[in-house]
């Protein structure tokens, strides 16, 4: 095949009315699609004559009751959703997976009332934390009340948690975080869909080795096309027989997911190996997520702008996690203190928050240190203090007890080696 029959654009489609189309209908608790729920969904594929080929559907449990106005409407009372509704995740993933085979066909998805339905289902998604594989090609959505429209690229993927990368964003992350890396480095991309960074590693740094993972093999296949080295599988789980100096990528947008991806890029990655992703904003607003991640990587993070990925609603960020001997955090602040305060005994991590409620203007540090001093019968050894206030949930962090150490060294009366009392 020669490269213009390759490239060659598509022969013109007929009118999506002359082909094998699906359709996708739902009923929801409320006349709102961003505050309702569905509450059923109803999927066929009928062919280019008008015959349904395929039929599915299901009632839908969210455990939130349809309104008395909804009920008219669909006729679902909501004891009957309960005694035979399907768990909300479950109906969302076969929708999905209905959605992604289509998609691949090329088939239009038409829907009756595709300006509710579409972001009932994308709402339903996000609450579902759902991660689905799906094709980078534009979903062509039928509204049947406004003729038709088509969403922009991936739309569904974007909802579900999985974006194509921009090419002139993975070659400026190269260049800026990866312009170490030499001819004998392997870099592993995994989820790597058409092979965005495999394409920008062959631009930027010819030299280098490259790897891509894919569970989906249509994408795999596209870019393998490119004469990239590819396997096909999940990230996750597939055996590799390798030592990849780097491992770079966009994985999908799914905290469960990322959690894996770094495990396993954790397992793959030599000493002082580095993973860096594009990853939602949001993914690092746990303290304690981010301090257990700190046990095992050095973690830096930027902000990159959102617009990266067009209708985007979340900020994004560039993260690096390096596979250090010792471990740092760069562009993270107050993370160490907000775990430790978050695994508190409960006393003391109400008086953190909010103070003693005394009103009184002291530091919130002293007045954890006269808490515990009191609960002690006022008078106690150090480590009993620090015991007092940590509970059952021991953190090596030494911030908070320096700052506990002052106190008592400031404010208290020294009552033997290492003990202290409450001054009158």
């Amino acid at each position: 095949m020669s490269n213009l029959e390759l490239f060659a654009p598509p022969p013109a489609l007929a009118p999506w009315w002359e082909r094998p189309f699906a359709s996708l209908d739902f009923e929801a608790t409320a006349p709102d699609c961003f505050s309702g729920r569905p509450v059923s969904y109803a999927y066929v594929i009928v062919d280019a004559v008008g015959k349904v080929e395929y039929a599915d559907g299901a009632i839908i449990n969210c455990g939130v009751d349809s309104s008395d106005e909804a009920i008219a409407v669909h006729g679902l009372t909501n004891e009957r959703v309960r005694s035979e509704g399907v768990t909300p995740g479950w109906a969302v993933e076969q929708i999905a997976s209905a959605i992604h085979n289509a998609r691949m066909e090329n088939m239009p998805v038409v829907i009756m009332n595709a300006r509710f339905d579409w972001p009932l289902l994308l709402e339903e998604a996000k609450r579902q934390h759902l991660r689905q594989p799906m094709s980078q090609h534009s979903l062509e959505l039928k509204d049947l009340r406004s003729r038709a429209v088509r969403l922009p690229a991936d739309p569904i993927a974007d909802e579900f948690g999985q974006y194509m990368t921009p090419l002139w964003i993975a070659e400026a992350i190269i260049e800026r975080y990866f312009s170490a890396l030499d001819r004998s480095s392997l870099v592993l991309e995994p989820s790597c869909g058409e092979g965005r960074f495999l394409d920008a590693f062959r631009a930027v740094m010819p030299d280098v080795q490259t790897i891509g993972i894919e569970i989906s093999p249509a994408l795999a296949k596209l870019a393998a096309m490119k004469g990239h080295a590819v396997q096909v599988g999940d990230f996750r789980t597939i055996d590799l027989d390798l030592r990849p100096a780097a491992i770079v990528g966009n994985p999908p947008f799914s905290a469960d997911v990322i959690d894996a991806f770094l495990a396993r890029s954790h397992a793959l990655l030599p000493p002082g190996g580095r993973a860096g992703f594009i990853l939602p904003a949001y993914y690092f607003q746990a303290a304690l997520r981010v301090e257990e991640m700190r046990s095992r990587w050095s973690i830096s993070a930027e902000q990159i702008p959102r617009s990266v990925f067009p209708g985007l609603h979340f900020p994004l960020c560039f993260a690096v996690f390096s596979k250090d001997r010792s471990r740092s955090m760069v562009g993270f602040a107050f993370y160490e203190t907000a775990a430790a305060v978050q695994k508190f005994a409960r006393r003391y991590r109400e008086i953190a928050t909010a103070g003693n409620g005394t009103g009184t203007t002291c530091s919130v540090w002293r007045q954890l240190v006269a808490s515990a001093l009191e609960a002690l019968g006022g008078e106690a050894h150090l480590q009993m203090i620090y015991a007092a206030i940590e509970g059952k949930r021991p953190t090596p962090n030494p911030f908070w007890r320096e700052k506990v150490r002052q106190v008592v060294q400031r404010d208290c009366t020294r009552t033997g080696r290492g003990r202290y009392a409450l001054r009158s």
